[in-house]
């Protein structure tokens, strides 16, 4: 295809954009730990706790849910002896259901908005790098606002909770057991915050970085030394390859998920496919891929209601429901790739 190639054969990439990292309160904050209990008085507490959270949020729900109960585990202090912990939430599960909610619409919003990298394994958990494009900044930060919002309704409802009868009984119940003093705290759940890094991978500053500064430090280094330079090299520019070809594949995955959702579905969306491919469009030029943009995502804009580019850019009057147009989008994927590194 002589336009797709013309299109690939452009200045190398350069990736930009904004390093997201996001912190949010959790439940955890809701939260109180009794430490050092005995036995009979951690299973007698217990219970009580139990008893009162059935109560609490039954009158609380704001829809059935499958209940919820206290944490506990022992520790052993001699070989007759052991101790135990309770933990559990003095309010209603449907306040720490909100920050929940509110981490689970964060993270569905950030894959939205972000270019998403998957990172390395930590334990259970993957630890993705989100690139947030220039072009998305200001809209996530106005969703973070209406989510700052949320917690602080939520914060109201904590301090009004502290005042009812139901908060009295969880109190006296502490007391009961002389450890009422764990609830005299501030109860606030913070807002969310961010930090955000410029970022810009620019293969002419890789290639040049280290040789430039060889050239000035040369004859401060020893032999040896200077083979580590070019190690150093040579690992960044594999850094650069790999954390391209990785945006280019979250690209491709947000990609075949408007694909796999509007128009390749039975029932067919052409206006939310248009929708999403526009915002794709825009993240993918707005981090540096100009080139995906306008050989892979254009085209499917264009066909969307033109059935003669339809015919040109792909070989058929529709891209709807059309599996050659999935492959032919994946071919174009894996050209551009080739023709970066090529």
């Amino acid at each position: 295809m002589p336009e797709l190639n013309q299109k690939l054969n452009q200045k190398p990439v350069v990736l930009q954009g904004l390093h997201l990292s996001v912190h949010t309160p959790t439940e955890e904050r809701l939260t109180v730990q009794i430490e050092d209990l005995e036995p009979v008085i951690f299973a007698e507490l217990g219970l009580e706790i139990e008893d009162w959270m059935e109560i609490v949020d039954e009158e609380y729900k704001v829809r059935e849910t499958r209940g919820r109960g206290w944490q506990g585990r022992g520790k052993r202090i001699t070989k007759d002896e052991r101790v135990r912990l309770l933990k559990f939430s003095p309010f209603p599960s449907s306040l720490s259901n909100v920050l929940r909610s509110i981490r689970r619409e964060l993270y569905i919003e950030i894959h939205k908005q972000c270019s998403v990298l998957e990172g390395s394994q930590q334990g259970r958990y993957k630890q993705n790098i989100y690139i947030l494009p220039y072009v998305n900044a200001g809209a996530f930060m106005v969703y973070l606002q209406t989510l700052d919002e949320k917690i602080n309704e939520l914060n109201k409802d904590i301090q009004l909770f502290q005042k009812t009868d139901n908060a009295e009984i969880v109190f006296n119940i502490l007391t009961k057991y002389k450890v009422a003093g764990l609830l005299d705290k501030q109860w606030s759940i913070p807002h969310i915050t961010f930090d955000v890094t410029p970022l810009s991978l620019d293969p002419n500053v890789v290639l040049n970085m280290v040789e430039a500064q060889r050239g000035t430090i040369a004859d401060q280094l020893n032999e040896e030394e200077q083979q580590g330079l070019e190690r150093l090299q040579r690992s960044l520019q594999v850094q650069y390859k790999e954390t391209v070809i990785k945006t280019i594949e979250s690209l491709k995955t947000e990609l075949n998920g408007i694909m796999s959702k509007f128009i390749m579905a039975k029932k067919l969306d052409p206006e939310n496919a248009r929708i999403e491919l526009e915002q794709l469009r825009r993240k993918a030029a707005s981090i540096g891929l100009e080139a995906m943009a306008s050989s892979v995502i254009e085209p499917l804009l264009m066909a969307i209601d033109d059935p003669q580019k339809a015919v040109e850019n792909f070989g058929t009057e529709t891209i709807f429901g059309k599996q050659e147009v999935s492959k032919e989008v994946n071919m174009r994927i894996e050209g551009l790739i080739d023709n970066i590194f090529g």
